[in-house]
């Protein structure tokens, strides 16, 4: 099967740091009710896997598989980090398949680009995406805050 994580917070500075090459690259804010609709046939459940991030590692006994639902089981392992991650705020959605999937284009509702993407680099990605679409760039107030700025 396949897991796409995604966060619920685009503000967050880590995550910048992290996963967009110094806040050079960009991310996408979507829709996710639209993106996993369920006529797709492409996602296991119509709901999200919220991570719980824990002390402890999920622990199960044979002596307890009698009441262990196959979406516990999956919810907890699939849905469980340990509390260093939380940072990341992170939500999963969990595919049929492995690998690549095709998504609900009306699900994507923006593009937020890092304060350090190229001019050249935020036209080009605008230049691929549909004409509805908003876009935003960060900028960094003063408190550390980061703000998007519509371009």
């Amino acid at each position: 099967m396949g897991v796409y994580s995604l966060s619920e917070a685009w503000d967050n500075e880590l995550l910048w740091a992290h996963y967009t090459n110094s806040h050079t690259g960009f991310c996408i804010e979507y829709e996710l009710d639209d993106l996993i609709l369920e006529k797709s046939k492409t996602v296991i459940f119509p709901k999200i896997i919220k991570i719980i991030y824990s002390e402890e590692p999920p622990v199960y006994s044979l002596e307890g598989m009698d009441n262990i639902t196959f979406d516990l089981l999956l919810n907890t392992l699939i849905g469980t980090k340990s509390i260093p991650w939380g940072y990341e705020d992170e939500i999963r959605i969990l595919f049929k398949n492995k690998g690549k999937q095709e998504i609900n284009s009306n699900a994507i509702k923006s593009i937020i680009f890092g304060y350090r993407a190229s001019d050249k680099d935020i036209k080009k990605t605008i230049s691929l995406m549909p004409n509805r679409l908003s876009y935003h760039k960060i900028e960094i107030a003063n408190n550390y805050q980061l703000l998007k700025k519509p371009l």
